[in-house]
């Protein structure tokens, strides 16, 4: 005997088959030609469905109790999970692989959740590639577009750089005659304090010589290297403004794009029975479509911007040597017309300073020149006289002396010779 809830399925259901059968009845002219049939369902939604389909496309309504084994609930219930898990696995070939088909319906109720869940992880799992891809498309666009911008600003530098060379030769030669015109009074005073350096070396030099000379041959004159740590007069540089000249813009490399390895958060079950889960991950399926479309579209972008990416390095880094070669000539030209500016202050103050310098560097050549000429020389031929050396002595004999190191007193006699104040 049947019950009334079967009743009343059973009745709920014929509408549905009724409507199905119409629709399919009166589209029977067309379905050869366009393969696709429209089916009413009970709400009144109008689908398309495969006019060879033999699963019910209508929305799945839930029931209070699970639908009895072999009725039709029951099969379009497994019917629909089939279906929606064999047009997933288009997506995800891999989805639920290792999962035997449900045969009972509290089975199912599990197995459409984890089709619901695995099928949102591969669908978030596209959706954050597609997000880094679209973010790294951005940074490398960026970087091109950054990238041809510098390689067009060093090529119009490049051309420029021969008329600016011109230019600065030009304009060092004519700071070069001005620099010369107001230096010259201050660098010939300071010529001259150099050139009574070099008289007070000579002198210092000469009275080492003359020392050697009255050196009896048991021991060592003394070496040139006491001429090192001889007071000398303080001697202050010269010094001139100078610009820097502007240091040519370098451009970074940026590294290559990271590896994608995140992993997106699981989604929560969602609630309801079978039909929902299963409705669930029905709806993830237009999401798929587009989340594959956008990732083949990312996927061909990247690829050519990071193809891209290394030659417009290249010749960015290609026009930046080439540059550098010339803007370096040019920056040598630029320092060396900086090094030419001589200002009022600048004037002053070197002029101060060559004329202390002549002042220090005189004074210091007159007083070991007395000393040689007046003090060392006269002693030490005195010396020579009286230890019976009579000897005519240049500046040549002196040096050949102290170079060979001879002796020019004889063996002593009585032990000692007479003594050189």
């Amino acid at each position: 005997m049947v019950s009334p809830k079967a009743m009343f399925y059973e009745s709920a259901r014929f509408p549905l088959l009724l409507g199905v059968l119409l629709t399919l009845l009166a589209s029977a002219g067309t379905a050869s030609a366009q393969l696709k049939c429209q089916v009413t369902c009970p709400d009144g939604t109008s689908l398309p469905v495969s006019c060879s389909s033999k699963i019910d496309p209508c929305p799945l309504r839930d029931l209070a109790t699970p639908p009895a084994f072999g009725s039709p609930e029951w099969q379009a219930v497994f019917g629909r999970y089939d279906d929606v898990l064999s047009r997933l696995r288009r997506y995800v070939p891999t989805l639920l692989k290792d999962q035997k088909a449900p045969a009972k319906y509290d089975i199912l109720r599990l197995r459409s959740s984890e089709l619901y869940l695995d099928a949102a992880f591969q669908l978030d799992t596209l959706l954050l590639r597609n997000r880094w891809l679209g973010a790294q498309n951005l940074e490398l666009e960026r970087e091109l577009q950054a990238l041809r911008s510098r390689a067009a600003e060093l090529r119009k530098h490049k051309l420029s750089l021969p008329t600016e060379k011109a230019v600065a030769n030009a304009q060092l030669a004519l700071a070069r005659r001005e620099a010369s015109s107001k230096r010259a009074p201050i660098l010939n005073i300071q010529a001259a304090a150099d050139a009574m350096r070099l008289r007070a070396d000579r002198a210092a030099q000469d009275c080492i010589y003359w020392l050697a000379v009255a050196t009896p041959p048991e021991l060592r004159p003394l070496g040139e290297s006491a001429l090192s740590g001889r007071i000398r007069a303080v001697q202050d540089r010269l010094s001139w403004t100078e610009e820097p000249p502007a240091a040519l813009v370098q451009i970074s490399r940026s590294v290559p794009a990271a590896q994608f390895n995140e992993v997106p958060s699981r989604r929560p079950s969602p609630p309801g029975s079978a039909y929902d889960r299963i409705a669930a991950a029905e709806a993830l399926l237009p999401q798929f479509a587009d989340a594959l479309d956008l990732l083949q579209r990312n996927e061909v972008g990247f690829a050519q911007r990071f193809r891209s990416i290394d030659p417009a390095r290249a010749r960015v880094s290609a026009l930046m040597n080439a540059v550098a070669n010339s803007q370096g000539e040019l920056n040598r030209l630029r320092a060396q017309i900086a090094s030419q500016t001589t200002t009022k202050a600048d004037l002053q103050t070197n002029g101060s300073r060559a004329v202390a310098n002549l002042r220090r560097a005189a004074a210091e050549a007159f007083v070991l020149e007395a000393y040689r000429d007046r003090t060392l020389i006269p002693d030490v031929r005195r010396f020579l006289s009286a230890n019976r050396v009579n000897r005519t002595l240049d500046h040549a004999a002196l040096v050949r002396i102290y170079t060979t190191k001879a002796s020019l007193l004889p063996q002593p006699h009585r032990g000692n010779y007479l003594e050189l104040n």
